[in-house]
């Protein structure tokens, strides 16, 4: 359920918006159902609101996330519309912004438009773009629709608190993990390697609450990390976050068993709730 799946992020989305910029959610009820990945859906719809955000900057504005369902060609679709009153883009860069590598003061920040176009086909989607300079931009996700409608009621975020430690080697799952958490009411600190996760630990292991460790990061072994930190730190909370499955991890963690595993990608429901269970 594409609404629902902005509904899940709201939060992360209303936290990362800064205060002059209002977002606003005209989100459909009882959409159809689109066959597609959720965390990859949501970074797709946070890159695209960040990036309406940033295109507005310091001054008043609007962002706007809209859902539909329509019929084209026979066809039932399944629309995703984030637009904004920024400063709009001139036909040149407009022409260029899909291209890999390429930015501009707005699409700097997360995946870049290309890599967001790559998610959408993926998902045998497609995206357009509408734009007029000084008066702001549309971007339009449509995704094909299938038969039946997603299952009703979804599990709110958990929330709860403390310090956490993510631990995690790609930028931008290090800062949708750090927005989810805070959203949930945690406060965050980032390590992309091995050595500033051992250097983050040490310098506080008594303030942090858990330790998410992303066992493909730069410089872990995670047995090792794991027994270092429990040397420091005998009753730290460290959850394992990966691609592989949990037994895998398991076999990988030595017999300093975690507190918890979340498989990569995660989405932010899947991330709270694992780290709220291993804090018990």
């Amino acid at each position: 359920d594409l609404s629902a799946q902005v509904e899940e992020i709201a939060g992360l989305l209303r936290t990362s918006t800064p205060d002059p910029v209002e977002l606003n959610l005209r989100l459909a009820r009882r959409l159809p159902a689109v066959k597609a990945d959720p965390s990859q859906i949501q970074q797709v719809i946070m890159n695209l609101a960040l990036n309406a955000a940033e295109a507005i900057g310091n001054r008043p504005g609007t962002v706007t996330i809209t859902t539909s369902a329509r019929t084209a060609d026979g066809e039932e679709q399944v629309v995703l519309e984030v637009a904004d009153t920024g400063c709009g883009m001139d036909e040149a860069t407009r022409a260029r912004i899909f291209d890999p590598f390429f930015s501009t003061k707005f699409t700097g920040r997360g995946l870049g438009l290309a890599a967001v176009m790559g998610i959408v086909r993926a998902q045998f989607g497609s995206i357009t773009v509408q734009t007029v300079p000084g008066a702001g931009s549309t971007f339009t996700v449509v995704f094909p629709a299938v038969e039946a409608h997603p299952a009703a009621g979804r599990e709110a975020t958990i929330q709860g608190y403390g310090h956490l430690l993510v631990v995690d080697g790609e930028e931008l799952t290090r800062d949708m993990a750090r927005l989810t958490l805070e959203g949930c009411g945690y406060t965050v600190q980032l390590a992309s390697d091995g050595s500033a996760a051992m250097a983050g630990f040490a310098g506080d292991p008594v303030g942090f609450a858990a330790v998410l460790l992303d066992m493909g990061t730069p410089g872990i072994n995670t047995a090792e990390v794991l027994e270092r930190m429990r040397e420091i730190r005998p009753d730290v909370r460290v959850v394992l976050s990966g691609r592989q499955s949990e037994l895998e991890a398991l076999a990988q963690s030595g017999h300093r068993r975690p507190a918890g595993f979340v498989e990569k990608p995660y989405t932010a429901t899947a991330l709270a709730r694992k780290i709220k269970q291993a804090l018990g």
